[in-house]
């Protein structure tokens, strides 16, 4: 999943751009990190290539998902990240977020300075540190985990992480098996969250 910045248009145009660009991978018979990281790099390009008409400001998106990847001939996710769209992993009823936000707010939770909970409404929680199109590299986080049986993986933008809790999300998830199902429901509930937002 790709979230593109630098305006509406051009985060659009960024975010296919990196999608376009990992695509790829479909065709890899065994993934490996190497090849995540060389098409990774092909998308930072493209995505620094693209024209906008904003003052200064280029294209930009965020980037996060998973493949299936060997390791000794053992199936394992391979996740990867960059930015602060988000990653989670469901297995045996337990929800973990497998990616790392790369966010100014997540490095002073990391430091100390705000808890997770202060972090959620803080007035900088949408200023990054990392995305794919930005003059410094992008550098992505990568995670292996082997593969259970029953996982079930979720890919968002912070347009849900932001309006429900992970308590909120596993609950939506453990209710609904069929993923298209949970995911509308998932959608519906953000929506209604924000609506009671910005009502208050």
């Amino acid at each position: 999943m790709a979230d593109g910045m630098g305006g509406h248009a051009a985060g659009e145009v960024a975010s296919a751009t990196a999608l376009d660009s990992l695509r790829p991978l479909a065709e890899i018979e065994r993934v490996e990190p190497h090849h995540v990281e060389a098409l990774l790099e092909e998308a930072q390009e493209r995505v620094r290539a693209i024209e906008t008409s904003g003052q200064g400001r280029g294209a930009g998106t965020t980037l996060t998902g998973a493949v299936v990847a060997y390791l000794d001939d053992a199936p394992y996710w391979l996740f990867v990240n960059v930015g602060d769209s988000r990653t989670y992993l469901l297995s045996s009823g337990v929800l973990d977020q497998v990616s790392v936000d790369h966010s100014e707010v997540q490095e002073m939770v990391d430091a100390g300075t705000l808890t997770a909970e202060e972090a959620r409404n803080h007035p900088r929680r949408h200023v990054i540190t990392r995305a794919l199109g930005g003059r410094d590299e992008a550098r992505a986080d990568f995670r292996y985990i082997p593969i259970g049986a029953h996982d079930r993986i979720l890919v968002c933008s912070d347009g849900l992480t932001g309006e429900l809790t992970d308590q909120q999300i596993t609950e939506i998830l453990l209710g609904h098996p069929d993923p298209q199902v949970a995911a509308g429901r998932l959608v519906e509930a953000a929506i209604t969250a924000g609506a009671a937002t910005t009502s208050r």
